[in-house]
């Protein structure tokens, strides 16, 4: 898999398996992983017979609406804007693509390669890190679980494209999906980023934050029952006023009012 056109055509022949499910807002983060996983060892990018640029010129173009006019939409936005849902907008943005290359002809075979450059971190490095952890819109725009879930799976299909087997992002995907399934039963099957989602409310802020939680828990080697980081707050903070109260509690009084206290404010 050495261009970008082949890599497409395999995301239109099955995106559920890629991306999770059929959308437009996932491509670009799949193939960041995707791009990611090439560096990680050592491969350059995918070869493209149309580059980024061109292709957005074209987009403006096509639709009298450019950046000296002050678009700043990209193409993923225009190919929403004329369909009626993301499923169908996936459709529109490779029929885009299509026309672009017809309409450019020659001037996009020769098309100089985008200057942008994946960063070659490990799959965990890179999520974990400030850089992307404080600031995912530089990478999958808006903090989205389905994002940068698609982006886990690029580069982990990059991994197995190329041969390499048992990697450290194959077995944090594997892991990191185990351990949320023991977390919670009920989610035997699903995928970890629709669990979340699912936990969170569909909020994508509370999504974002319970990720990270889960992640440092995995990471740091926790059973998949242990506390959550606002569990432990929880518990913290009503230990501290039963010891406010009665500073010579025993261990057994103080775990009885606890069990009474998380009662009063969680009833069933």
């Amino acid at each position: 898999m050495d261009s970008l056109e082949s890599l497409h055509a395999r995301l239109r022949l099955d995106p559920v398996a890629h991306l999770g499910r059929k959308s437009v807002r996932l491509i670009n983060s799949y193939e960041l992983g995707y791009e990611m996983g090439r560096a990680r060892w050592g491969h350059p990018p995918l070869k493209s017979e149309l580059s980024g640029d061109d292709f957005q010129q074209w987009a403006e173009q096509k639709f009298h609406w450019t950046a000296e006019m002050g678009c700043r939409q990209n193409i993923f936005s225009f190919a929403l804007l004329f369909s009626v849902d993301e499923q169908s907008a996936f459709d529109t943005y490779f029929s885009l693509r299509e026309a672009a290359r017809r309409g450019l002809g020659s001037d996009a075979a020769a098309a100089e390669e985008d200057c942008f450059q994946p960063p070659k971190d490990g799959l965990l490095e890179f999520i974990r890190s400030e850089q992307f952890r404080s600031r995912p819109a530089l990478y999958i725009g808006q903090p989205s679980l389905d994002a940068l879930w698609a982006l886990c799976s690029g580069f982990v299909w990059a991994e197995k494209d190329l041969g390499v087997e048992c990697s450290g992002a194959q077995l944090f995907t594997n892991g990191f999906q185990t351990w949320i399934e023991a977390r919670f039963p009920f989610s035997k099957g699903v995928s970890w980023n629709r669990t979340l989602d699912f936990l969170a409310l569909s909020d994508p802020g509370r999504a974002w934050s319970s990720f990270y939680d889960a992640l440092d828990a995995f990471a740091a080697g926790c059973n998949p029952d242990a506390l959550s980081k606002t569990g432990e707050q929880m518990l913290q903070g009503i230990t501290r006023q039963i010891l406010a109260s009665n500073p010579n509690a025993s261990a057994e009084e103080i775990a009885e009012k606890f069990r009474e206290t998380v009662k009063n404010i969680c009833p069933i």
